[in-house]
């Protein structure tokens, strides 16, 4: 259901589309800086933020009517010399790109590196993140093309924004790190770094991940206290019964954490794991009760090596963030503060041997690096992250 904010965009797409081809010019319009509006963006020093609107191909509805999309652009005021990285950051399920960029203070990596960053949208909170689909029970309604729209605003960014092809980094939160994972398997020309947060390989991508392996640096964070996407894994199922009906559980079922950097630490070309000594407590006293520890996997030379984060202890969030994504710790766990996540992808994708980087100037502050305000109206559907195809807000059974 679209919000108030958005219905005279909408309605403005909806009647070009009954008299005009499927493609339109893009609206832009300033993203609010008032923490009492909706769509309220932490302002970042020295960025400019916009809210893209236009309509892409396979976003269309049963009608055959175009779906106007949104994405979120941050990019610097002052443009810099070179051509600038593009990252591209995917929400968590049931939230939106505004809420998403005020929790990670992704508008820092304009500030301080110069990046474009965008933040494309789902449509009604949900990236269609799996390939595989119900042989049996067809969606009420057509799936999004996600892929090919997330791949068509890269285009448009790189063609408008003169920023640099070669390095596109791409990674995600939840259903954004599922996301994150199919574009690269289907669109592996596209980037040169892969990360993810709390989501973990579904089964039904890995067996149709048809992307020529391409090696670059991926980045796998997961907490061992998640309760929505477990750090052990969801095992393939079959002949269990999910609401009253008997199915198999093929579209939620999920490799572990290890097991997830390691699929990928294969497409790389690496070995098995060095296992580093755990990273030392930066904030003693903090109490959130977590500790981090790095695993590499070594790779030949010349070759980016694959990360993983265990935050033990950890909960179903952003490490380094500022706030819970529409929920509490009571739902989603604790938030480490021993890793900031959104600067360790940075590092790791532009300096790939830089080694892990639980470092005391990346651990959360409240500065002016956007996402100090409004967490509270992430709107997640705090025990529904993972549900598939279904209406409701309600945790999955597994």
């Amino acid at each position: 259901m679209l919000r108030p904010a958005r219905i005279l965009p909408a309605l403005a797409f909806f009647a070009a589309a009954l008299s005009a081809p499927l493609t339109s010019h893009a609206i832009e319009q300033p993203c609010p800086q008032n923490p009492q509006t909706e769509g309220f963006v932490a302002p970042t020093a020295g960025t400019r933020c916009v809210v893209v609107t236009e309509t892409y191909e396979g976003s269309e509805n049963r009608l055959g009517l175009p779906v106007p999309r949104r994405y979120l652009r941050l990019s610097p005021q002052v443009a810099r010399e070179g051509t600038p990285p593009l990252f591209v950051l995917l929400h968590a399920r049931d939230t939106e790109i505004e809420p998403m960029a005020n929790l990670t203070r992704v508008g820092r990596l304009v500030r301080d590196h110069g990046a474009t960053v965008v933040l494309p949208e789902a449509i009604d909170g949900e990236f269609n993140d799996d390939p595989i689909t119900p042989p049996t029970n067809p969606p009420a309604l057509p799936l999004m093309d996600d892929v090919a729209f997330i791949a068509s605003v890269i285009a448009d960014e790189l063609e408008q924004g003169g920023l640099d092809a070669t390095q596109v980094f791409i990674a995600g939160y939840s259903n954004g790190g599922f996301m994150a994972q199919r574009m690269v398997c289907e669109r592996p020309q596209l980037f040169a770094g892969l990360g993810s947060v709390a989501s973990s390989l579904r089964f039904g991508l890995e067996n149709n991940c048809p992307g020529t392996p391409k090696a670059m640096p991926r980045v796998f964070m997961h907490g061992t206290a998640d309760e929505v996407v477990l750090y052990r894994g969801l095992p393939y199922r079959d002949n269990i019964v999910i609401d009253g009906q008997t199915t198999n559980n093929a579209l939620i079922a999920y490799r572990s954490a290890p097991n997830t950097a390691l699929f990928w630490a294969a497409r790389n070309g690496c070995s098995g794991p060095l296992n580093n000594a755990p990273i030392p407590s930066r904030l003693p006293t903090n109490g959130d009760g977590t500790t981090v520890d790095y695993f590499r996997y070594n790779c030949a030379p010349g070759i980016p090596p694959v990360i993983a984060y265990r935050i033990n202890g950890g909960g179903h969030t952003w490490p380094g963030s500022l706030g819970f994504a529409g929920g509490t710790a009571a739902v989603l766990g604790p938030i480490t503060t021993q890793l900031d996540a959104t600067t360790a992808f940075w590092t790791h994708f532009t300096e790939p041997n830089a080694g892990n980087q639980a470092r005391a100037d990346q651990l959360r502050s409240v500065d002016n690096g956007g996402g100090g305000w409004g967490l509270g109206v992430l709107g997640l559907c705090a025990l529904g992250l993972l549900r598939w195809r279904r209406a409701g807000c309600r945790k999955s059974r597994h």
